[in-house]
């Protein structure tokens, strides 16, 4: 276990951290490289809308669980609203439940081609997925 990568004075890395923005960035570059490689009809700016509209509402799905179904004691102290925008727990789950249902909505309101966008975005999404993992590990809340 080892939450915090490395430090130096106040300077700070935690293991968790990195690796969710490490995740996240070898998502968004593996999404990109699979639609370049496969799918060159499926244009780039929709991609990489859909990427950060998926991102955007996967957190606050996974955050939002978080608080409603693991730490009831907390949303009942603070308002949902603060709560969400506080670093804390998130839920695998709930992350995956808001981004495929968010990326479902886009998909049909752009016209994109279901199976085509999905095709990439799962493995991309799985692959992200597995690198923040190791962060999960490395700061103990998985092992």
């Amino acid at each position: 276990m080892r939450p915090i990568l490395f430090s130096y004075g106040s300077f700070v890395i935690p293991s968790w951290h990195l690796f969710y923005s490490l995740a996240a960035m070898f998502a968004y570059f593996f999404l990109l490289l699979m639609r370049q490689r496969f799918y060159t009809n499926l244009p780039t700016k929709d991609i990489a809308a859909l990427y950060l509209i998926v991102y955007g509402f996967g957190y606050f799905g996974a955050r939002s669980f978080s608080i409603l179904f693991e730490s009831a004691p907390s949303f009942y102290r603070d308002s949902f609203w603060q709560e969400i925008f506080k670093l804390g727990s998130m839920t695998l789950y709930g992350g995956m439940i808001a981004a495929i249902l968010v990326g479902c909505v886009f998909v049909k309101i752009r016209k994109l081609p279901f199976l085509s966008v999905f095709d990439i975005a799962i493995l991309a999404g799985m692959s992200g997925i597995a690198i923040g993992r190791i962060g999960c590990f490395l700061n103990g809340d998985d092992f």
